[in-house]
């Protein structure tokens, strides 16, 4: 038995590691979502139930880079909807806002699933320089899916385009039915 694990860890460890768009392409069915990485943006981590984006042009040893947070949750019933997005994210301890933070419903998210968004200016918890955040949930019928994109402030207009397609890409496990 010893000999067959030896075996088999050195067949795993001999063969090459999958590319990071292999792996997100060939992600397990039943991962609760999928998201198609873009020219700049690719999956960086899976852990702790978040899986990271993270921009494949930033400068190595920048302090704040342009990343992407996603994570399936609870699916959140109709009349739970309205400000659940807003406190999901101030409960983020990586960003800090000042003042509301107004959601605004996204009708026609190209998923067909329900969906709100929130673009905010905030203050990175990091670096506690200014940084831009879009935060997007789909409400699906089995689990929401939350999505958060963040750039340091002076990085949103190059990086934005990039988000704006990550986002609408984003697509709850079992398809894209509609939620009630």
């Amino acid at each position: 038995m010893p000999r067959r694990r030896a075996l088999l860890l050195a067949a795993l460890s001999a063969s090459p590691a999958p590319s990071p768009a292999a792996a997100a392409r060939d992600a397990s069915p039943a991962a609760p979502f999928r998201v198609e990485e873009t020219a700049r943006l690719r999956v960086a981590a899976r852990q702790l139930g978040w899986t990271v984006l993270r921009d494949r042009d930033a400068p190595a040893g920048a302090a704040e880079t342009g990343l992407v947070l996603i994570r399936a949750q609870r699916p959140v019933p109709p009349a739970e909807r309205p400000g659940h997005l807003a406190a999901l994210l101030r409960n983020i301890r990586a960003f800090r806002f000042e003042g509301p933070l107004a959601e605004e419903p996204w009708p026609r998210h190209p998923s067909g699933l329900p969906a709100a968004t929130i673009t905010a200016r905030g203050t990175s918890a990091q670096t506690r320089g200014p940084v831009v955040v879009r935060a997007v949930v789909l409400y699906g019928p089995a689990r929401s899916v939350l999505a958060v994109a963040a750039a340091p402030a002076g990085e949103w207009d190059a990086l934005g385009p990039e988000f704006g397609a990550l986002l609408g890409s984003l697509r709850a496990a079992g398809g894209s039915g509609a939620a009630p």
